[in-house]
């Protein structure tokens, strides 16, 4: 593309891979009629390559140079994917991904040039659907599109729940409801409980766990798994069910235990 000389390196080193992810983005296309994308970015450069290469790939896209005009966006023009920026001009992204996730469940991919673990973290439990430091690689890409992808389908069966026993999943509102009442799961251990509950019985390892939840790029993050994990089952026991319904392998990883579902 000739329009590309004019930016900066790390927008030249994005472009590389944008070019070759046409496949991925026809697949997210054909999920629905036109997919509509906001970015949320204060770097005219970035905002217009994106936008660009959006637009090549079929996608209509918005775009707002901070914070208080994305979120208007964001209300105004219901988009199916967020992509933003954590460092803008106006307020910090912390708070756009808080004040959208109080009426909006669209998903939400904050990017920012400085990757602080505490900071990831954080505005994961806002909401976030995922985190990507620039410049970005094809395999995070790719990963955070299968997600967006996931979540797309489980939006769309909104009477979709999981049985995990005598308790109840609702995908809704990250619920579990038991004997004892009804008890609110994080955005974590949401994510957690749900991967294990796709083949009970089947140990995932901490690896795998970590790959799929956090990403490809925070394999140290075997601390926030075990406090995942710790939650649940505590909000299990609360609810009316055996903490013993998963399994801790130590060294290992963590399964479902099925005799407890039997």
């Amino acid at each position: 593309m000739i329009i590309c000389k004019q930016y900066e390196p790390k927008a030249l080193q994005m472009l590389e891979f944008f070019q070759s992810w046409g496949p991925i983005a026809l697949a997210i296309y054909h999920c629905s009629e036109m997919i509509t994308i906001l970015v949320i970015e204060d770097e005219n450069s970035l905002q217009l390559l994106l936008k660009r290469l959006f637009g090549r790939e079929g996608f209509k896209t918005f775009a707002a140079k901070n914070g208080s005009e994305g979120m208007q966006l964001a209300k105004s023009r219901r988009p199916d994917l967020i992509i933003l920026d954590l460092g803008l001009p106006d307020v910090n992204g912390q708070y756009v991904i808080s004040e959208i996730r109080k009426w909006s469940k669209v998903p939400i991919i904050a990017v920012s040039a400085f990757n602080d673990e505490n900071t990831i973290v954080n505005i994961l439990e806002l909401g976030a659907d995922a985190f990507l430091e620039k410049p970005f690689s094809l395999d995070e890409l790719n990963a955070r599109i299968r997600l967006f992808l996931r979540k797309k389908m489980i939006d769309n069966s909104s009477d979709l729940s999981l049985q995990l026993g005598d308790l109840k999943i609702s995908n809704l509102d990250r619920k579990l409801q038991g004997p004892k009442g009804s008890i609110s799961l994080s955005v974590f251990e949401y994510r957690v409980l749900s991967l294990l509950l796709t083949q009970p019985g089947k140990i995932f390892s901490h690896e795998e766990l970590i790959n799929e939840i956090w990403g490809p790029s925070y394999k140290h993050a075997i601390g926030s798994l075990r406090v995942s994990i710790w939650g649940i089952k505590n909000k299990i026991a609360e609810a009316g069910e055996t903490r013993e319904l998963i399994s801790s392998i130590p060294k290992v990883g963590y399964s479902i235990n099925p005799l407890v579902l039997t």
